[in-house]
């Protein structure tokens, strides 16, 4: 598949996260609070999940269900904390602050998956290029920061 439609769908995916998380604080301010608000976001994407799954007739088979590892389960964990993070943080940090420090994880945690390989077919090397980039995302951050 040829990269640049890859690359369209990622930004967007990327711009709707910074749309995500003031509507989920928004939510959670008129339900009762981030946990709340994470529930029903979770619960509208899981019905939104099961439509899709329907529509194009890919129901899950108990059998492949049955031969994962316990811990491929934590994903969806981990997307929970992440929203349930983002609802708690953005109405104190603003969404440019918070995205821009989630940024900064995400790359410092994908460095750490990269040099190790963990569930890569095989590690990949970091470079000089790579870590200035990283700088220069903790240094947007840290600029971010100087806002609040």
């Amino acid at each position: 598949m040829p990269q640049l439609p890859l690359i369209i769908a990622s930004l967007l995916a990327g711009s709707m996260i910074a749309f995500q998380s003031p509507i989920n604080a928004k939510l959670g301010s008129l339900t009762g609070g981030p946990l709340i608000a994470a529930f029903y976001s979770f619960l509208i994407g899981t019905i939104a999940l099961g439509a899709l799954l329907i529509v194009t007739g890919q129901i899950p088979k108990m059998a492949y269900i049955i031969k994962t590892d316990s811990w491929m389960w934590v994903g969806g964990l981990l997307g929970a904390i992440f929203v349930f993070t983002s609802i708690s943080v953005v109405p104190h940090l603003g969404a440019a602050l918070m995205i821009a420090l989630f940024i900064a994880g995400q790359l410092i945690g994908a460095l750490i998956i990269d040099k190790t390989g963990f569930l890569l077919p095989a590690p990949i090397e970091i470079n000089w290029q790579r870590i200035v980039a990283v700088i220069l995302v903790m240094s947007g951050a840290i600029l971010f920061t100087r806002q609040i």
